[in-house]
């Protein structure tokens, strides 16, 4: 069963405010009490809520629930938080706009998106992904030099799509 705006706003109530959803009229077989918190936090740090057999991520329902449909695009948490619903922090992209807006993953030793030591220049070295390909912006002394080029490469060719902090 395909999951409706109408049977969204039976069950489920949304703060746009907060991003929270509370429920009004849980299912029968969810022990959940009316207005309690909606929904866990998954290991990744998005919130999941189970409706009708099915699991839901909260940000596509946040934007279901204020833009009356489903998201056909991704959905990105503007500010980088995952559980973080609410709906002035959320924006319709395609996939690759949202990896422009990705976190640094946690095996990157600077500290900063598209900076890396290279150990043979003993220097610090920006790149950024543009269609695909990746454009070296140049080695620098230090992390910090490299991602100020970072940040200007991608204000660039990201838009305001480009994540400009750490």
């Amino acid at each position: 069963m395909k999951l409706t705006l109408d049977r969204l706003k039976e069950l489920l109530s949304y703060d746009p405010q907060t991003g929270i959803f509370t429920w009004i009229s849980p299912p029968k077989n969810y022990r959940r009490p009316v207005g309690s918190a909606a929904g866990y936090l998954t290991s990744l740090g998005y919130i999941q809520i189970g409706i009708d057999c099915g699991n839901y991520s909260a940000h596509r329902l946040a934007w279901m629930y204020m833009h009356g449909e489903f998201p056909e695009m991704g959905i990105d948490h503007i500010n980088g938080n995952p559980a973080d619903n609410r709906i002035e922090n959320l924006r319709a992209v395609t996939h690759q706009q949202n990896m422009w807006n990705r976190r640094v993953q946690k095996n990157n030793s600077s500290g900063y998106p598209g900076v890396y030591f290279n150990k043979s220049a003993n220097k610090w070295r920006a790149c950024i992904r543009v269609k695909g390909k990746r454009i070296h912006l140049g080695y620098f002394k230090s992390a910090k030099e490299a991602h100020d080029k970072y940040v200007e490469a991608s204000k660039e060719h990201h838009s305001q799509y480009a994540r400009t902090h750490s």
